[in-house]
């Protein structure tokens, strides 16, 4: 339990490295206590060592399944599943993250950090679930000389693009720089789109 306390001290001052240590040492010594993999899942979390805190996470996560089945509701396993819902998130994988998260809203319904974190997975999975469609429909040329379903991703597009949920999304690719120069190749063509635009 000291070096746990000394890995706590060492992650306030934003030490992630000095915390993992101290909370491995924590563990060596009492492989059952849950709360040093939890800490230590945090650490790796902020070092984004994100596979490293999914795997210290499902470790308190089975612990509490199959030896200490009367702590399927405790902070313990409530701060196991929020973890590892945002590393997953972080890692792009919003299924798995959601599953996590409907499990920690369980165990604490009016917790603030899971109904934030739910908002934003959802919002994000939607934003990569349109990034996909426009990759696919740009890289095959799929209706992109269509103007309705250039029209409908383009709004699509801009709506989340303009969306001020999430500050930080964009497109990496030039694939919306190209839905948008077939957009305005359509509206310069014809004046029945730029009526329908306006």
């Amino acid at each position: 339990i000291q070096e746990k306390q000394r890995g706590n001290d060492a992650l306030k001052q934003q030490n992630y490295k000095k915390a993992i240590e101290h909370y491995t040492k924590s563990i060596r010594a009492r492989t059952d206590y849950k709360p040093s993999y939890n800490n230590r899942a945090l650490a790796y979390m902020k070092l984004k060592e994100y596979d490293k805190c999914i795997a210290n996470c499902t470790y308190v996560i089975e612990m509490v399944k199959n030896v200490d089945s009367d702590q399927e509701q405790t902070d313990v396993n409530f701060k196991a599943y929020l973890r590892r819902a945002n590393a997953l998130k972080c890692k792009e994988e919003y299924e798995a993250a959601k599953k996590d998260l409907e499990i920690a809203q369980s165990i604490k319904p009016n917790d603030g950090s899971v109904k934030k974190l739910i908002k934003e997975t959802k919002l994000l999975h939607k934003r990569v679930k349109l990034r996909s469609k426009l990759i696919r429909q740009c890289e095959n040329d799929v209706n992109l000389n269509d103007f309705d379903s250039v029209f409908n991703l383009s709004i699509e597009f801009l709506t989340e693009a303009t969306s001020s949920d999430i500050d930080e999304w964009h497109f990496e690719t030039g694939h919306s720089e190209e839905l948008l120069r077939r957009l305005l190749i359509f509206l310069a063509k014809e004046k029945k789109y730029c009526v329908r635009f306006a």
